[in-house]
């Protein structure tokens, strides 16, 4: 049986959200899953139901589908999200997990490996299928795998050493960077080894190899 509280209950959660925030239909599902102890499938279903009755009403608006945002009017507009903050959490956040990562140019940058600064950030996700809004400054790319929690920061890692010759480097000392990287993540040696020699090529498995090895040849 319908539980009456669902509705009231998630208007009162809108209502709280800021003017301009987007709200995300998967992160309200597992609120309500948890407030009132019913299966995810359930509260999915509930949310989408709801928000959609919401955005009809005017109470909320419609990002794209399974995002919302509250709207307030301004001397400039309607206030609305920043839609490449939005899109990178939607391609890389499903509610708690883990489904996309950074990758690319953007993601040589944010460790220091160049100092140039892309306009467009690449994302790795399960979600590569989406098609995007052309105002948003996002590559999306299909990953090698299915990404997880437990696998994200390795395939992160060796995305980073397969496009390693072809990339343009400017750090210093790129292999201390990405050694650094890898006692920093607390990355697994031999599950990088692993995952490179089932996922990628062997040239990148080797240059893989060339670097641990440069790195245990340095510590001896």
């Amino acid at each position: 049986m319908e539980y009456r509280g669902y509705g009231k209950f998630l208007t009162e959660r809108i209502r709280r959200e800021r003017y301009g925030t987007a709200i995300y239909a998967d992160d309200v599902a597992v609120v309500l899953a948890l407030k009132f102890a019913i299966p995810m499938e359930h509260a999915k279903k509930v949310v989408n139901v709801n928000l959609k009755r919401l955005a009809d009403r005017g109470v909320i608006e419609r990002l794209k589908a399974g995002i919302y945002y509250k709207a307030k009017e301004t001397a400039f507009g309607k206030t609305k999200p920043n839609i490449d903050a939005v899109m990178t959490r939607f391609l890389t956040l499903n509610g708690e997990e883990i489904i996309g990562y950074e990758t690319g140019v953007s993601f040589q940058n944010s460790i220091g490996l160049i100092t140039l600064m892309p306009k467009i950030k690449e994302i790795a996700t399960n979600r590569h299928r989406i098609k995007l809004d052309p105002k948003c400054h996002i590559a999306v790319r299909k990953p090698r795998r299915k990404i997880s929690k437990d696998n994200y920061k390795y395939l992160q890692f060796i995305d980073l050493i397969d496009e390693f010759p072809t990339a343009y480097i400017d750090a210093a000392d790129p292999c201390m960077l990405l050694n650094n990287h890898i006692n920093k993540q607390d990355l697994d040696k031999l599950k990088l080894i692993s995952m490179a020699k089932k996922y990628y090529a062997n040239k990148t498995l080797l240059r893989l190899l060339d670097l641990l090895f440069e790195a245990e040849d340095e510590t001896a």
